[in-house]
Formats: structure tokens, C-alpha cells, sequence
């Protein structure tokens, strides 16, 4: 399946024309966090939907939920936000319920090095999918604390790599869990860019059985608002889904 993916995404690489776009700024490419932050005064919204345990007849996207996160650029350094979660939102039809309104959890990102390649650190207590409250946690666990290494173009052209994200991250330290990640964004032309990331624990990086998802991106209004649409964890039995994410940065304050 990898192998494929990766052979329709060479192939959209060589057929699309030659053309110079502007990217907007990537603070998260499907799940995995860059080292790019907001900036003082800088606003970042998202807003997603998405379903999952995907059925034919009745049991057609059986369940799914909404999230929505904000975050807040204390400094040029300091990004720190808020997520609302939403599940259980079509569990035995839309709205019947009962619907699961989460615990909001906070999320911090801190830049500590920029220019060609950008470093930050973070930590994020987001999870996603289905919610035990006996366990306290999500079925795909929250990232916890990280350490990111980002390069980006500010411009592009088609058929070029604007983005370049690895990084690692530590969700349980009791157990010394830590996984690792790569994500890459691909413009194809100035009206859609493409997103690829892969999860999986240090120990099988090599072995590529973790979680590829991939989403295209539309900049409506390039460097503030986009759309993106995707499949996350694709093919891995119960953990895909497909999502749909709107993305806003505001400015609310001018550098003198």
C-alpha cells in the first residue's frame, strides 16, 4: 500500500506544469506538529470533522466528531492553545447521542532555533478518536512531549518540496514509550498542495508498519486560510478515518 501511495505522488509530480506558488504557513500537517509557530500576536484556528468505522447500507459512517483548537503567540518564541473535542457524533444516527463532550486540552509550542532548518520543542495532550474515561485516554494517544526539526520554503514552485518535518516524541514516560515521525508537504500547483506524514514507535521506523496518512491542502487565501481533506492511519484496521479541516492565522498585531 506505501509503495503505491508513493508511486501515484511521483507521478502527480512529473505531469503537473511548472509554476511559482506561496504556501501557507504549516503549523500542523495532519497530526504531526512542525517547528513553525504563530509569532506574537498571531492567532491559529482550526476547526475539523471526521468519521470513521465506515460501513455500507445503516451502518455507513457509523461514528465520528468534531474538534476545534485555538492558539495564541505570547511571543515570537511561545505558541499556547486550547482543544475543544466532540465525539460520538452519529453513534446510532446523527445527534441521537449520547454525544461525548471532551475535557478541553491544552497544547504549547516553544521555538528554539530558526533559519534554514527551525527546532522547537512541545507538548501537546491531544488524542483523537474514541475516548475510555476509565483509562483517562483516546485510542490514538496524545503526542505528549516533543522535539521537532522543520525546513520550509517560503516560496515554491510546482512540483517542489515546501516542507520537511521529522521529529520524536515521548506520550508515556512511565512505560518510556517514544515514537517518531516524518512529514513532508508537495506543491503540486498554486491551488493545491499535498500532505504526507508516517507515525510509528523508534524501534520500527525501518519496518514501515506504522500510520501513513495523507491530505491534500486548498489555500483559499494564501499565508491566512485554507481547507484541508484527507484520510489519516490508511489502511490500518479500525484506526482509519477521513477528515476535513478549515485553517485560519490571523494577525492581530503589526511588528513596528
Amino acid at each position: 500500500m506505501i509503495k503505491k501511495l508513493l508511486v501515484i505522488i511521483i507521478i502527480l509530480s512529473v505531469i503537473i506544469p511548472f509554476k511559482t506558488v506561496m504556501a501557507e504557513p504549516v503549523k500542523t500537517i495532519i497530526t504531526a506538529p512542525t517547528a513553525f509557530i504563530n509569532g506574537f500576536g498571531g492567532i491559529d484556528f482550526n476547526f475539523e470533522a471526521h468519521v470513521f468505522n465506515v460501513g455500507t447500507g445503516t451502518s455507513a459512517y457509523s461514528n465520528g466528531g468534531l474538534s476545534a483548537s485555538i492558539s495564541y503567540g505570547f511571543t515570537d518564541m511561545l505558541d499556547v492553545g486550547i482543544c475543544f473535542d466532540v465525539g460520538d457524533l452519529n453513534n446510532g444516527g446523527f445527534l441521537a447521542g449520547p454525544v461525548d463532550f471532551r475535557q478541553p486540552k491544552l497544547f504549547a509550542r516553544l521555538q528554539l532555533l530558526t533559519g534554514a532548518v527551525s527546532l522547537a520543542a512541545g507538548y501537546d495532550a491531544r488524542g483523537y478518536r474514541t475516548y475510555d474515561p476509565a483509562a483517562k485516554g483516546y485510542e490514538v494517544t496524545e503526542k505528549g512531549y516533543y522535539l521537532v526539526l522543520s525546513q520550509r520554503k517560503d516560496v515554491q514552485t510546482t512540483n517542489s518540496i515546501a516542507n520537511i518535518t521529522a521529529g520524536i516524541n515521548v506520550p508515556d514516560f512511565e512505560n518510556l514509550q517514544v515514537n517518531a515521525f516524518a512529514a513532508i508537504v508537495i506543491s503540486l500547483n498554486e491551488k493545491v498542495l499535498l500532505y504526507a506524514e508516517y507515525w510509528d514507535t523508534v524501534s520500527d521506523m525501518v519496518g514501515l508498519d506504522g500510520n501513513l496518512s495523507l491530505a491534500a491542502h486548498f489555500p483559499i487565501a494564501p499565508e491566512s486560510f485554507g481547507i484541508d481533506a484527507g484520510v489519516k492511519n490508511i489502511g490500518r484496521d479500525n484506526l482509519s478515518e477521513f477528515y476535513v479541516r478549515l485553517h485560519l492565522l490571523k494577525m492581530m498585531y503589526e511588528k513596528i
